[in-house]
Parts: C-alpha cells; structure tokens; sequence
C-alpha cells in the first residue's frame, strides 16, 4: 500500500442509548488500541475518528449509508449493508428504524465480534478488502430520511428511553403520581440490558450490606410513568426516584441506600 497515512473512521447515530452502536464504540476502541502499536510499528501513521452523525446533513456529506459505519481511508470495511430492526434508534425517532448487522462466519451479530473488526480493518491496509468505497454515486437511505425526520419532529417531545416500548403513556400517568410505598426497592425500564445491568448492581449492593430487600423490577409504562420518569432505567427506594437514565455502579448503590437508611 503506497499510502502509508491510515485513517480510520467510526460513524454512528448515537452514544448515549443505541446499545449496538455503544457495543460497536467499544469492540472498535479496544480493537485499535491493539493495532495502533502495531501498524506505527511497521511504518504506518494511523489516525481514529469518530464522527456522530446528528443530522441528515452530515449523513450527505460522509454519503453514510447505515449505523454505526467503520471506514478505512473512505472504504467500509463490510462488503453490504444488511439491517434489522433497532428499538433504540426507533424510540429516538419516534418511528420504525433499522440499523445494522455484521455478518461474520455464517452468523450475524448486532455488535462485530472484535475478530471481525480486527480482520477488516487489516485487510483494507494491505489492499485485500472489498468493502465499499464512500466515492460512489449517494443518495440518502430512506431508513435514514425516516430516522432524521423523525427525530426532528419529535422535537418538544418525551425524551427518549433506552426501552423499545413507547412512553407515550407517561405523561396521562405522571399526574397521578406513584402509589403509597413501603420499604422496597424498584428498578424501572422495560427491561433492557441497561435495566437489566441497574437491577444486577443493585442485587449486589444490597447483598454486601447485608439486606434482603427484594427487587421489584417495574416494565409496566403507565407505572413507571407515575414516578414521573421520562429516561430509564431508573431507581426507586422507598417510593422515591433517587436515580434515572443511568447505570449506576455497585459502590453507586451503596452510597445511595447508606444515606436514605441512614
């Protein structure tokens, strides 16, 4: 390969509650930190991007063509576009949204294993991959017209959750608030790996302080609508809302329930 500049480029629709392209993010980083010595060792200057594409703009001008994207020196790395469903990406915009897949040895994965992505990238720096080439005649993707439009009508809306299911429900419900609580502790979300993570850091909190209060993990919207909760997951103790939209850590937990137990 005459040109010894590598640039790799990671393109994505979102960060913050996208699950594959947040696993895809980090697959990605961990895979570069491998090959980065590597590559510089045997003469190559690399450089790694990334580039959030927030609107359909910047989607036409990258000629981005699904999320989450990885290109090397303009060349994705995938030899086709294959999508499926995401419930996260459909809850930002308000409307049925596909993102893609990676294809690798027979089967298909929402998140590249790092194999995949470790053998792509290889290969597009010797000049042996037969991705696809960002230079070709573009238009915009209609699943892609449909995310971005989406998103900008939903402008003034609920916020979005990181839960497939719609929260249309939770402003009829917030207003008539939560039902009088006991001692417990509750964990709210639909019951996704962000929920899922929420509830096991909790579990594990109050093992090591030795309670044997029981979770109760909360998917029904119009309940977690009456908390007055618009992002999940989310942590209730004593009917109080003490955390939302985030996974707390173990150590979190603790701290939480030392101050509201005393």
């Amino acid at each position: 390969m005459s040109n010894k500049k590598i640039i790799v480029e990671y393109l994505y629709l979102d960060l913050n509650t996208c699950e594959r392209c947040i696993g895809t993010d980090n697959i990605l980083d961990d895979v570069m930190r491998v090959l980065t010595p590597a590559l510089r060792l045997v003469g190559f200057t690399v450089e790694y991007n990334k580039i959030e594409i927030i609107t359909a703009e910047i989607a036409i001008q990258h000629q981005f063509l699904s999320s989450p994207t990885i290109r090397v020196n303009g060349h994705d790395i995938c030899q086709s576009v294959n999508e499926n469903s995401c419930g996260c990406c459909s809850q930002i915009s308000d409307t049925a949204v596909e993102c893609r897949v990676f294809e690798y040895n027979g089967e298909t994965f929402e998140v590249p294993p790092k194999e995949m992505l470790a053998k792509g990238i290889l290969q597009a720096v010797f000049g042996q991959s037969g991705g696809g080439c960002s230079c070709d005649r573009y238009e915009l993707p209609e699943n892609l017209k449909k995310f971005f439009d989406g998103k900008k009508n939903k402008n003034g809306k609920t916020p979005p959750c990181c839960c497939e299911d719609s929260c249309d429900t939770f402003a009829k419900a917030k207003a008539e608030g939560p039902k009088t609580e006991g001692a417990s502790v509750k964990v709210l979300g639909s019951g996704c790996v962000k929920c899922n993570q929420l509830e096991a850091a909790t579990k594990a909190a109050l093992e090591q302080m030795g309670m044997d209060t029981t979770i109760d993990h909360v998917t029904d919207f119009a309940q977690i609508a009456a908390y007055g909760v618009m992002t999940t997951p989310a942590l209730v103790v004593d009917g109080k809302v003490v955390s939302y939209g985030k996974v707390l850590k173990t150590d979190e937990v603790i701290k939480i329930l030392q101050r509201i137990r005393g």
